[in-house]
């Protein structure tokens, strides 16, 4: 995640510049649910003269967090007064609801902060509150709504494990005896079998390699990737992936696929639900209850 610091003017009234070392960190959300209302354009509403509030960071679901306010110094942002802990002691998070953006991807882009945030100042999890234990507020609504703090930890948990995997195998790493064997183990990608081949995986060499084989018009959907995974694999004489198990009742998709024998990562979880046709994965208990009953019929 980049890191935009577009600071509040030293000389207005809310960049109140006191000392602080934080010890907490304070998740918010906008509100402001009109289109456009992103990041961008609360760091431009952070700097006019009016403004009486401000906060450390806003994120969207962009790459990109803005920074308001360094945290050595309070904001304005908690509603428990002038020498209020959550004003004077915590990294005040703003997350936008803007209409027409993905919130699961602005959710997870607030994850991913919190951890830089965590690790650099020794913040534990349970440091980590909403503006509602400071001053009661129904905010930020929307995560309050979804499951509370406990369910924000969960992904702060899960952001950290996903990238804890990646740092530990690589972003696209195999198993070494696919890679011996020049075969995508189950659940990959033909992106992950192009590299076990030593090929170029990019689009256009898909796209090429596509047309090669006969399928016209690629656009890289799900179901022309399977397509010409498996006209590979039958032309270079490697089976295809194993048959996966049927999952079992009440089982859970992470559970199902350590079974299988597949990285369950956030990831990967999203890449296998894109393979049986679901679009916008989000990781929710719906889209998981669907992936297992598709995996269980096509199976």
């Amino acid at each position: 995640m980049n890191i935009v610091k577009d600071y509040v003017p030293i000389t207005h009234r809310n960049r109140p510049s006191f000392p602080m070392t934080p010890l907490y960190i304070t998740i918010h959300e906008t509100g402001n649910e009109k289109e456009g209302a992103t990041a961008r354009m609360h760091a431009r509403y952070l700097k006019l003269s009016t403004t009486a509030v401000s906060w450390h960071y806003t994120v969207d679901d962009q790459d990109i967090a803005y920074q308001h306010l360094p945290t050595n110094e309070n904001g304005w942002y908690a509603g428990d007064g002038r020498d209020g802990m959550g004003n004077r002691q915590s990294i005040g998070i703003e997350l936008c609801v803007n209409k027409g953006s993905d919130f699961e991807k602005t959710r997870r882009n607030a994850a991913m902060l919190v951890l830089l945030l965590q690790e650099k100042y020794d913040i534990p999890l349970r440091n980590v509150v909403t503006h509602q234990q400071w001053s009661g507020k129904n905010c930020p609504r929307f995560i309050l709504a979804a499951g509370g703090i406990n369910a924000f930890h969960a992904l702060i948990t899960q952001v950290k494990q996903d990238q804890g995997a990646k740092k530990k195998e690589g972003k696209d790493a195999l198993p070494e005896s696919a890679k011996r064997a020049g075969e995508a183990s189950p659940g990959t990608s033909i992106v992950d079998w192009m590299k076990a081949q030593g090929m170029n995986s990019s689009y256009e060499s898909r796209a090429k390699l596509a047309g090669e084989k006969g399928i016209v018009s690629y656009r890289g959907t799900a179901a022309q990737n399977e397509t010409l995974l498996g006209l590979l694999q039958k032309e270079t004489g490697k089976q295809a992936p194993k048959k996966r198990p049927t999952p079992r009742k009440g089982e859970g998709i992470v559970d199902y696929m350590k079974r299988a024998g597949m990285n369950s990562s956030y990831v990967n979880r999203e890449r296998l639900a894109r393979v049986y046709g679901i679009s916008g994965y989000r990781g929710t208990g719906k889209q998981n209850m669907r992936l297992l009953k598709l995996i269980a019929e096509g199976d």
